[in-house]
């Protein structure tokens, strides 16, 4: 028998969860992919969905764990760009889709550069979010953590403007220590990358920033890739 897949995910609506646990019943075999699949594999938990997602995403090499976080992203990002709030892929994420083309790592969450001009902009838009699923979580660090429906949470790293010697560059302070700091000249305006061969706003000269946050060899991954397109 085809290994079965036990990617499960929680439901929250308690009378479906009834519905189910009154049937008792497992989903063996999918009409899509003649492959085998546990849907219920636990009364309190269910990847039906996400598995309906992953079957939407398989050809573009969207492995099955990263299927609900990248699923979320690609509906926070068409928000983003609905409403002309301009974003960067920044940390791991940057660093997948220049080194590979896909997420890098598990991802355990999504960071996105923002400049602190969109914030006001942004939070106003929190009950429009929360009425797509969207939590929010504020941080006093220019940082704003969004927990989706489904999939690991997005962050939203709010960059200012400081001037320098070498000219104005972007950053977030907390507890009165400089993080994030990215020259204006990346930031000026957005090239594109790719993850799972979807396109995504990077910065200008993406390689600097990764070498500076990752050393020289960030190339070389540390670990087991989940996908690599590079």
């Amino acid at each position: 028998m085809k290994k079965h897949i036990r990617h499960l995910y929680e439901i929250r609506n308690e009378g479906f969860l009834a519905f189910i646990k009154k049937l008792n019943v497992f989903l063996k075999k999918t009409f899509a992919y003649n492959c085998y699949v546990i849907c219920f594999a636990n009364p309190g938990y269910l990847n039906f969905i996400v598995y309906i997602l992953y079957l939407r995403y398989k050809k573009h090499g969207v492995p099955f764990r990263q299927t609900a976080s990248f699923d979320s992203l690609l509906k926070f990002i068409n928000f983003l760009n609905n409403r002309q709030i301009i974003y960067f892929l920044g940390h791991g994420n940057l660093l997948g889709a220049v080194r590979q083309g896909a997420f890098a790592g598990k991802p355990g969450d999504v960071e996105l550069y923002v400049k602190s001009s969109y914030y006001d902009q942004f939070v106003s838009y929190e009950q429009d979010l929360n009425a797509l699923g969207y939590k929010f979580k504020y941080h006093l660090s220019s940082k704003i953590d969004l927990f989706p429906p489904r999939g690991c949470k997005i962050t939203l790293l709010f960059l200012s403007p400081k001037s320098t010697q070498d000219g104005y560059v972007y950053l977030r302070i907390k507890n009165g220590e400089e993080l994030d700091v990215i020259h204006e000249d990346h930031l000026e305006s957005p090239e594109t990358g790719y993850l799972f061969g979807f396109p995504f706003n990077i910065p200008k000269n993406p390689e600097k920033i990764i070498e500076e946050r990752y050393g020289p060899n960030w190339k070389v991954p540390d670990a087991p890739q989940y996908a690599w397109f590079k």
